[in-house]
């Protein structure tokens, strides 16, 4: 059997490692639940309308982890004409959001925030075609119905999803040598927030060695800065995806990225991560093991709107949210570390099952697909 895989993961830009892991994890899933397969792979931002006849020729088109974004197309899925035009069904596994904070700071449960009509236009059109519409998250789960999608599910993010961490459980474990720090989305927001950590990391626990693991590329990384630290970097972006067992040789995960959060968790790793955007508040809600924090803080904001020419009169004015990095919210996470290090992370203790959970939500996903 062949199928279209839409990734999200570019070949050239980001590198993001997160991408890679998706696109395997779903390849995984779908061979272990279907046989043996064939894919044909595109990114999702390639000229789709022009592949029409390939992915015709293929069983089904799975969209891994469906990036609901504004302006959805062709801005995120190249596919004006394609969504009409291809006749088999489409499979969006695992889909996600990425709310914007401010929309957060109003709606925190993701169901009443208004998206444009063409992206939710794609989004029912998608479900239309589709047995069943996968979300990872439940803010995606109620920004999904809120489109009017009668067919949405919650199954868990598909990256969580690999058979050969079935079995292995989380224990007790104290004291911590290594640490894993990942690094954010949104530097111009967050690099000193990052900085901060890393330093406070060193503080907090001078005895560990610390890593600064890249999950894609990141120019505005200041290596000095964080070598004066006493941390090391490794770019795992750069490297094959089985880089990502690092995570197995670390103590705990400290950080900000979502699949450095489902790569430590998969291989029962206790994990932090600071939420910088709609993408990890969803986890939070959604895997409630109280270890996900916002980064962010939005403050008001009134700014002065240009006049048209000719114009006469008080100027106008447009009250708004901005974003700012939450320096507190640091050593809040550390401290909660740092207690959960003398009770052994207990918190931790049982949460395979739950990982496990996805895993078969998963595969009855799966079974629904030609």
């Amino acid at each position: 059997m062949t199928y279209t895989i839409v990734s999200t993961y570019p070949v050239e830009g980001t590198k993001n490692i997160g991408d890679r892991l998706i696109e395997y994890c779903t390849k995984r899933l779908v061979e272990d639940v279907k046989g043996a397969a064939e894919y044909f792979t595109v990114f999702r931002a390639d000229d789709l309308d022009s592949k029409v006849r390939e992915m015709n020729d293929t069983a089904a088109v799975i969209f891994a982890c469906l990036a609901i974004r504004r302006d959805m197309v062709p801005k995120v899925y190249n596919m004006k004409k394609a969504v009409d035009q291809v006749r088999v069904p489409f499979v969006p596994l695992a889909s996600g959001t990425s709310l914007r904070t401010a929309e957060l700071a109003v709606d925190g449960l993701g169901a009443r925030t208004e998206f444009d009509p063409g992206t939710a236009e794609f989004v029912r059109a998608i479900a239309r075609r589709a047995e069943v519409f996968s979300c990872r998250g439940e803010a995606t789960y109620n920004a999904v119905k809120s489109f009017g999608v009668g067919n949405a599910a919650m199954t868990g993010d598909v990256a969580f999803y690999e058979r050969r961490f079935d079995g292995l459980r989380f224990k007790a474990r104290r004291g911590i040598d290594r640490i894993a720090i990942s690094t954010p989305h949104q530097p111009q927001i967050y690099a000193d927030q990052f900085y901060t950590l890393v330093e406070k990391c060193a503080e907090t626990f001078p005895q560990a060695e610390r890593v600064i693991v890249v999950h894609g590329l990141s120019e505005w990384l200041d290596a000095d800065r964080v070598e004066a630290s006493g941390a090391t970097i490794r770019n795992i972006f750069a490297e094959d995806l089985e880089a990502l067992d690092v995570y197995s040789d670390f103590d705990v995960h400290i950080g900000y990225r979502v699949h450095g959060h489902v790569s430590a968790l998969k291989r029962r790793v206790p994990s932090y991560i600071l939420a910088t955007d709609g993408r990890g508040y969803d986890y939070g809600m959604t895997l409630r093991l109280g270890t996900i924090w916002n980064a962010w803080r939005v403050v008001p904001s009134i700014r002065t709107l240009p006049s048209d020419e000719g114009e006469t009169g008080p100027p106008k004015r447009e009250a708004r949210l901005l974003t700012r990095a939450d320096m507190d919210v640091v050593d809040y996470m550390l401290d909660v570390v740092k207690r959960d290090e003398k009770d052994g992370f207990d918190r931790f203790l049982g949460f395979e099952h739950e990982i496990e959970k996805i895993g078969r939500r998963l595969v009855e996903f799966v079974e629904l697909m030609p």
